[in-house]
């Protein structure tokens, strides 16, 4: 039922859904949500959540981990980059300053190296405090 009412339903609608749940379970849904599925699937149901709550901060929140927790996950990386440089990278990259204190710009300086970096760091396009 939540996948249903998670893929069918209009941005707002879900807004009201998520105020609703809260109200009447005093639960957060992505709480409940790990509380209830595991796997990937459980990912895929935080993952609108978050989709529909903040979508740069989803974003920045994806690109953080894939930068930290695996190693640099060069995958993760170019595809949030590209898909997202003509939509709302600029958005993304404060998201992730505001969320992880440092710049996108700064990480990905720090962890990627040589022509990868480069071509990452042109897409990303660093302002001046960035450096």
């Amino acid at each position: 039922m939540l996948q249903m009412i998670l893929c069918n339903r209009s941005y707002q609608q879900l807004w009201m859904v998520f105020q609703e749940f809260q109200s009447i379970s005093g639960q957060d849904l992505v709480d409940a949500i790990n509380d209830c599925y595991d796997g990937y699937f459980q990912e895929l149901l935080v993952a609108i959540v978050l989709c529909v709550r903040d979508k740069p901060s989803y974003f920045a929140y994806r690109l953080h981990n894939a930068i930290h927790d695996f190693g640099f996950h060069n995958k993760t990386v170019i595809r949030i980059l590209i898909a997202r440089s003509e939509i709302d990278l600029m958005t993304i990259r404060q998201r992730y300053k505001e969320r992880y204190g440092k710049s996108l710009f700064h990480d990905i300086k720090h962890f990627a190296s040589g022509h990868y970096e480069s071509a990452l760091l042109a897409i990303c396009a660093g302002d001046v405090e960035d450096y």
